[in-house]
């Protein structure tokens, strides 16, 4: 049996605080192939927990052992910009892009390898048009059992997951006019006169006023799900999400449903998470819309057997995202048999279609890489028709209580059975990997 180096994010202890961040979805990207890893060599897994290599503190990432001498193949679940090559051995890199161009340092980093794996076909062709010559082969992330094994989604449910959260009550009313006037004059006769210190004062303020929107929000000990009831997974700070558009659409679709609900669960580590919320509620009280339906908001981190009671109380899956390079949550709740409402674009296009939920219209604008500094239009990511969200949303409720949905559920789970079941995904999987590895 070879032997299989595996380079990811520190430990699964540590993920917590890497949440938000560039990589943390690696980890769970490697946990789901772990099984079929393991079936195919023995795994040398570095750790940060004082067995193998050390976690490189500044990055998270897991530090190669360039003296090992017991390694056939080196695999690394990382981005291609922290990817170490193992000298003397194949190596192989799962990267996930969200950009139908690749930015030159990827593309540069992925000719080096000696096989590229990636689980859509908009990646991988995002890295042919980029002109990497490297072996590419697509291996779905495999469907978790747990998830495939979740009970259908039934109205009269109720679930409780013990967990921490904030239900936001309903804004009041919008600023009168003559706020907005005062506003307007502020804005065109006194900031101009201000001092670069007064401004920084003032803008000390407004973030302080901003920042105080959760002391009408407390916490509740524990997350009730009833009615029917939207998910979502998003960090509040990356632009690529495109939560104003999802949260403020739920609420115009369904603000005289007192049955509805949606979970926005944040993606952010510990110390942000106040910040996340904050960002949120003051989004929310900046609308100032009056509504019956549930906007609740969760900020802890959750275990995998908590994410499953959210998918259990869950009726549909909500993505408003301008690009992705995967989705792990929308592919997980597709799997627990969760219809979703989603654009069809970027990777999510290789596995959602009207079949399995509501497609949101959207169209490609110029857009800058997250990891170019520069921040030029060097490509492309997608405008959500924001009407288009807001209706799916409306018709998704509408068909809750119907045999649709029903239909829906059952091709939602079909689909990632096909498309990621653990013997498709490990037919794939090997024979991507035997066609680098070296004989002993």
């Amino acid at each position: 049996m070879p032997a299989l180096s595996i380079s990811t994010v520190a430990a699964k202890r540590g993920i917590a605080a890497r949440m938000g961040s560039a990589s943390y979805s690696y980890y769970y990207v490697y946990e789901a192939f772990a099984p079929l890893l393991e079936r195919w060599a023995s795994v040398i897994l570095s750790r940060a927990d004082g067995e193998g290599s050390p976690a490189d503190v500044r990055t998270g990432f897991l530090a190669v052992d360039a003296a090992r001498n017991d390694t056939d193949v080196h695999l690394g679940f990382v981005p291609l910009d922290t990817f170490q090559r193992m000298p003397g051995v194949p190596n192989v890199a799962f990267p996930f892009w969200d950009f139908p161009d690749v930015l030159d340092e990827w593309a540069r980093t992925a000719g080096t390898l000696d096989l590229l794996l990636t689980s859509s076909e908009f990646t991988r062709d995002a890295f042919v048009r980029a002109g990497v010559r490297t072996p590419i082969r697509i291996v779905r992330v495999p469907a978790r059992p747990a998830w495939l094994a979740l009970p259908p989604w039934q109205p009269a449910q109720r679930v409780v997951v013990d967990c921490p959260c904030y239900v936001v009550p309903s804004a009041p009313a919008r600023p009168a006019p003559l706020f907005s006037r005062a506003k307007a004059f502020y804005q065109r006769h006194v900031r101009p006169r201000l001092s670069a210190r007064s401004t920084d004062t003032l803008r000390a303020a407004a973030y302080a006023w901003r920042d105080s929107a959760a002391a009408d929000c407390p916490a509740t000990a524990q997350l009730e799900l009833s009615g029917i009831v939207y998910t979502t997974v998003f960090n509040p700070f990356d632009q690529r999400k495109n939560w104003p558009d999802l949260v403020s659409a739920f609420l115009f679709a369904l603000r005289d449903r007192d049955d509805a609900t949606l979970v926005v669960k944040l993606a952010v580590p510990p110390d942000r998470a106040a910040a996340g919320l904050n960002q949120v509620l003051a989004f929310h009280r900046q609308l100032g819309l009056a509504h019956r339906c549930k906007l609740v908001l969760v900020s802890a981190y959750l275990s995998d057997a908590q994410m499953l009671e959210l998918a259990r109380g869950t009726t549909y899956y909500l993505n408003a995202s301008r690009c992705e390079g995967a989705c792990l949550p929308l592919q997980d709740f597709l799997a627990a048999a969760r219809p979703a409402i989603a654009p069809r674009h970027t990777a999510i296009a290789d596995y959602f279609d009207d079949a399995c939920g509501f497609v949101a219209e959207s169209h490609p604008e110029p857009a800058s890489w997250p990891q170019d500094p520069a921040r030029g239009y060097a490509t492309t990511w997608h405008r959500l028709v924001w009407p288009s969200l807001r209706d799916r949303i409306g018709e998704s409720y509408d068909a809750a209580r119907q045999p649709r949905y029903e239909t829906l559920a059952a091709a939602a789970r079909a689909r990632m059975i096909a498309m990621a079941g653990s013997e498709v995904v490990w037919t794939q999987l090997s024979a991507a990997l035997d066609s680098i590895a070296i004989d002993e």
